[in-house]
C-alpha cells in the first residue's frame, strides 16, 4: 500500500513501521498542545473506520465548531491517500496526505495513515493514533458538552476491553490479507471466535461495558457497520453474516439510530472505497451491488431482557 521512508514515498511497504505521531492536547498546554478552538484539525477519510471513530467521537462531543475536519478522497491510490476536486485539502492545497507528513517531518518513516490530529499553530501532526485521538477529544476541551465516554471509574476495564476489540477490529484485516490457506483458515477463525464472544456479552448487557455507552462500544461499531457490506466478501469473513448475530446486529443498530450517528456512516462511500483501495484483493476495482442493510429498522436493545 506505500509508505514513507526517510521522507520519501515508495509504493512498496518495504520498511517496518517504525514511527509514528504521539502528542497530547491538554486543557492546560502542559503538553506543548493546549486545548484551544479553532486550532486543531483532523484529517479524515470517511472510508476508514479508525477515522470514523474520531468522527463519531468529535460528534459526540459536539466539538464541530470547535475542531476542523478535512476529507480525504475515499479512492486510496498508489501513492496512498490523496485529495480530490470533490475532497480538496483546503488548508494546505497538498494532493497526496504524505505531504501533510513531509511538512510535520521531513524524514519521517512509517505508514502514512488516517486519522491526523493536525495543529495548525505549530504545523505539525499531534497524534495519528485514533484511540489516543478519542481520549483527547473526550477529555481534553472545555468547549463541547459534559458527556463522558472513557469515565475514570471504566477506564481499566475500557482498556482491557479495547484490547480485546483488536481481535476484531484487526482481524478483518488479517483475515483478508492472509498469504496462504492455513493462515486464512487460522485467522477467519480467530476472528469468529471474538466475535462469538462479543456476541455472549452484549447477551448479558446492553453495552459492552454494562448500562453505559463507552468508547469501546464505538470501537467495535465502526468495525461492525462494514462488516457484511466489506468484510464478509472482500475479506472473506464469510462464516456468518453479521445479520446472523442477533445481539451484535441489533447493538449496531442501536448505535445507527443515535442521533447524528446516520449521516456519518455513508456504507455506499466505504463499500466504493474498500474495493477500490484493495485492489490487491480485487484488482477490476468493481463493487458490489449488494448487500442492502437498513440500520435503520427497529432494534430491541431498549427492550430486551438482559440475563
Amino acid at each position: 500500500m506505500g509508505m514513507l521512508v526517510n521522507g520519501e514515498w515508495h509504493e512498496a511497504d518495504s520498511h517496518p513501521d517504525a514511527s509514528g505521531f504521539k502528542g497530547t492536547i491538554t486543557k492546560d498546554g502542559s503538553s506543548g498542545y493546549k486545548a484551544e478552538p479553532g486550532r486543531y484539525y483532523l484529517y479524515l477519510s470517511l472510508v476508514c473506520p479508525f477515522s470514523h471513530r474520531t468522527l463519531i467521537m468529535r460528534k459526540l462531543k459536539d466539538l464541530d465548531n470547535v475542531i476542523g475536519v478535512v476529507f480525504a478522497s475515499p479512492l486510496k491510490g498508489d501513492q496512498g491517500w490523496g485529495f480530490s476536486e470533490e475532497y480538496p485539502d483546503t488548508l494546505h492545497h497538498f494532493e497526496h496526505l504524505y505531504q501533510l507528513y513531509q511538512m510535520s517531518s521531513p524524514r519521517f518513516t512509517g505508514a502514512v495513515s488516517v486519522p491526523c490530529l493536525w495543529d495548525s499553530q505549530t504545523n505539525t501532526i499531534v497524534s495519528n493514533d485514533s484511540g489516543d485521538i478519542m481520549i483527547m477529544l473526550n477529555d481534553s476541551f472545555e468547549q463541547g458538552n459534559n458527556a463522558d465516554f472513557y469515565p475514570a471509574h471504566l477506564r481499566s476495564s475500557i482498556d482491557e476491553m479495547n484490547q480485546f476489540l483488536l481481535k476484531i477490529n484487526f482481524g478483518v484485516y488479517r483475515t483478508g490479507g492472509a498469504k496462504t490457506q492455513q493462515d486464512y483458515e487460522s485467522q477467519v477463525d480467530a476472528l469468529f471466535e471474538a466475535l462469538d464472544r462479543a456476541e455472549a456479552i452484549l447477551e448479558r448487557q446492553r453495552y459492552l461495558l454494562g448500562d453505559q455507552i463507552t468508547i469501546a462500544d464505538w470501537r467495535l461499531y465502526v468495525t461492525l457497520v462494514r462488516f457484511d457490506a466489506v468484510h464478509y466478501g472482500l475479506m472473506k469473513c464469510n462464516l456468518r453474516t453479521l445479520e446472523s448475530y442477533e445481539n451484535l446486529s441489533n447493538f449496531v443498530r442501536e448505535l445507527y439510530q443515535m442521533p447524528e450517528m446516520a449521516e456519518l456512516t455513508n456504507i455506499d462511500i466505504i463499500k466504493k472505497g474498500y474495493y477500490y483501495s484493495f485492489n490487491n484483493l480485487n484488482p477490476s476495482r468493481i463493487y458490489p451491488k449488494g448487500p442492502f442493510i437498513d440500520f435503520s429498522r427497529s432494534h430491541n436493545r431498549n427492550i430486551k431482557q438482559f440475563n
